[in-house]
């Protein structure tokens, strides 16, 4: 048997401020982003690489090629779990934006780094280096950072005119404030390669920090425009005013037939707490979602972390 509250819930009023069909597009209420906006970003991003290919080149006195491999929304405690253990991270702020931005790159990329830009040829030893960096490692790193984040300044105009500024530098993120587990950031993925050696580093920026300016730099875009249009039509249709039953259900747990037989009013059935923090979210009679339950004096909410299908 599962525990189920089927009681009308209320979305955030965030999101329910403006009509449905005059809505705009809201990065912080998703964790995916729609074709449209993705393939911008994309294209957005491999601009912004080609440039950094020849800034960082000039630097490192060879030739570099940068590939992004990915583009995605998440949350901040996703991004922790899958990161590497053997990684090294740059904190920075983008200014005038609010928010810690991150660069986060395998520790043995960063000792190749600072070793080609000490003169050696930082070709990777069979061995990858997982040592800390010292402080003389950080500081001569630290310029690697710099360019490769100037650049990325750049690429936000005409949008904005934003400052990298380096904070400091870490090794484990498990036990750095920086934010909440589930705030969202757009985590960017870009394949290092030089002397033959392939590594992956991330740029990792809050949501917080930049999503007016996403809508303002993806607006104009002729493909967007399309699929908010689409979107528009769909929401407007009579089909989008049929209303649809919502029940959220804990995991429930098992009895036999002679205990249900037996139930009567006044008894207490008790639910695990531990299984009482997440729940399948339906819509009619299909389980559709996975949410999280965040319980107060006030309210329940249920925010919705994945699908069921």
């Amino acid at each position: 048997m599962s525990a189920t509250d089927t009681a009308e819930p209320q979305i955030a009023a965030s999101a329910t401020q403006a009509p449905e069909a005059s809505r705009p597009y809201q990065f912080s209420s998703v964790s995916a982003l729609t074709p449209a906006r993705q393939q911008c970003l994309e294209k957005w991003h491999r601009n912004f690489l080609r440039l950094a290919c020849g800034s960082l080149g000039d630097l490192l006195r060879l030739g570099l090629d940068l590939e992004l491999t990915t583009v995605q929304i998440q949350t901040y405690g996703e991004m922790v779990q899958e990161r590497g253990v053997e990684n090294h991270c740059v904190l920075f702020r983008m200014n005038p934006q609010p928010g810690i931005w991150l660069l986060d790159l395998p520790v043995s990329l960063s000792h190749q780094l600072v070793d080609r830009m000490m003169g050696g040829s930082g070709v990777l030893p069979e061995e990858a280096d997982t040592r800390e960096l010292t402080e003389l490692d950080q500081s001569i790193f630290e310029q690697f950072a710099e360019t490769l984040l100037a650049d990325y300044a750049k690429s936000w105009k005409p949008h904005a005119e934003m400052h990298a500024e380096v904070l400091r530098q870490v090794r484990n993120l498990n036990y750095q404030l920086i934010h909440q587990p589930d705030a969202l950031i757009l985590r960017v993925g870009i394949e290092v390669s030089f002397h033959e050696n392939k590594t992956v580093m991330w740029l990792v920026v809050p949501i917080v920090s930049v999503e007016e300016l996403l809508l303002r730099s993806l607006a104009s875009d002729d493909r967007v425009k399309q699929e908010d249009a689409s979107v528009k039509q769909k929401q407007e249709s009579p089909m989008g005013s049929v209303p649809v039953p919502i029940s959220v259900r804990w995991q429930g747990f098992q009895m036999t037939l002679r205990e249900v037989e037996a139930m009567t009013v006044g008894d207490v059935l008790v639910l695990d707490n531990k299984k009482c923090d997440t729940a399948a979210i339906w819509l009619g009679d299909k389980a559709k979602f996975t949410g999280r339950v965040v319980r107060d004096p006030q309210k329940t909410t249920v925010t919705i972390t994945g699908h069921l299908e």
